[in-house]
């Protein structure tokens, strides 16, 4: 699981991103997780949104492998 999360959310409180992944913590399960200081619910900085493309990016090659799927 890939969890990213503004710390100026009001929408969504980063709490709940915290509640799931303690969570998952006492389950040992892996997950990432990236908290974007100063992000909100839009992300609606530049740098919040390139902070958010690089770590699914980064996630999907870790978790999928950087190759192109067959027939691509």
């Amino acid at each position: 699981m890939l969890f990213v999360h503004g710390t100026k959310d009001w929408q969504v409180q980063v709490d709940q991103t915290k509640a799931m992944t303690d969570k998952l913590d006492r389950l040992k399960k892996p997950y990432t997780e990236v908290l974007i200081t100063g992000g909100n619910h839009d992300l609606e900085r530049k740098s919040d949104r390139v902070a958010l493309l690089t770590a699914v990016e980064a996630f999907l090659a870790q978790n999928l492998g950087s190759g192109a799927a067959p027939g691509h």
